[in-house]
């Protein structure tokens, strides 16, 4: 084999692993926080970073089990992929990080990664964002002739964010904060935001919001919520 055929297949190796690179790099962006993947490229593992304070949102669909128990798996799928569609368009648009989608259940937090190019305080972002996402499952019942709800519970809080696994890399987040939004949510009204006593006395200038008073939180006892209307 010549010189330059030898040095010509090398050139299409490095072509290639380039590409297979860039296309690495891509799905793991779309998986993952940027700021995450380019971590974890780089070698890091495993990767744990604590918030003082961060705003988490729960979002989960009401009846959704019930409604689709008479439809195709395919019809099924359809309508999540449309509801988490825009759900992570929501997100996008109020700079809320999606963590994951749990069944028919969308978990994110504001908060994370850089704060200082915000305008908006990451409870706003959060609340926001959950607004957003109940006038969107609005737009989609009238477009596919549904009749979705949604609960929305959002908490604010300190809590560990971190990147674990070999094999099949998941980024998640811990802490009470975590817990608390997720109860905000199980014991929230269908169609509004309820939030937390943290979330509320860091918003409670901007927004409209009712007390709804003391409700009871596994593992947590007695707790104010409120209603964002």
């Amino acid at each position: 084999m010549s010189k330059l055929r030898v040095q010509e297949e090398l050139e299409e190796q490095r072509q290639l692993f380039a590409e297979e690179k860039h296309r690495s790099e891509t799905l793991l962006a779309n998986i993952l926080p940027r700021s995450i993947s380019t971590r974890l490229m780089s070698g890091e593992h495993p990767i744990a970073d604590g918030y003082a304070s961060a705003t988490v949102t729960f979002i989960d669909m009401v009846g959704f089990t019930t409604m689709s128990s008479d439809k195709a798996p395919g019809e099924v799928v359809a309508i999540l992929e449309r509801m988490f569609e825009m759900m992570d368009e929501c997100a996008e648009e109020h700079a809320v990080e999606k963590i994951k989608t749990i069944g028919d259940c969308h978990m994110s937090v504001a908060g994370l990664f850089d704060e200082t190019s915000h305008e908006r305080a990451h409870p706003e972002r959060a609340i926001d964002f959950g607004l957003d996402v109940i006038r969107g499952l609005a737009a989609i019942n009238e477009e596919l002739g549904t009749s979705l709800n949604v609960r929305v519970g959002i908490n604010t809080g300190a809590l560990i964010a971190g990147c674990i696994g070999t094999k099949k890399v998941a980024n998640d987040v811990w802490g009470d904060a975590v817990n608390v939004s997720s109860r905000m949510e199980s014991n929230g009204v269908p169609g509004y935001v309820q939030i937390s006593r943290n979330t509320y006395e860091r918003v409670w200038k901007r927004y409209h919001i009712r007390e709804r008073g003391e409700i009871s939180i596994k593992g947590k006892g007695k707790m104010q919520a409120y209603v964002v209307l």
